[in-house]
């Protein structure tokens, strides 16, 4: 970006806090730890791609590698990982 213009952007992308998680292939993660969803984009076209439902519940800390998103939240008991490039 030759002037730091935004390029594009996704409204109401959760209803409540979230943060983009990472890259997995041609896919951003965000990740709503208030909603307890994790939802999946095209990185190109910023269009939702899934939704995941899950127990993050309010806390939690998310890392992605590769084809694993890793997250550990308060409510889970260590840490669990799903296969991101299924989806």
């Amino acid at each position: 970006m030759k002037n730091l213009e935004i390029e594009s952007s996704a409204k109401k992308t959760h209803k409540k806090m979230f943060v983009c998680a990472g890259i997995c292939g041609d896919m951003l993660a965000t990740v709503s730890y208030p909603c307890s969803e994790i939802a999946l984009w095209n990185k190109k076209t910023l269009e939702k791609i899934k939704v995941i439902s899950t127990p993050l519940k309010l806390s939690g800390c998310t890392y992605i590698e590769n084809d694993f998103m890793y997250i550990s939240s308060r409510n889970i008991l260590g840490i669990d990982r799903i296969k991101l490039n299924g989806y």
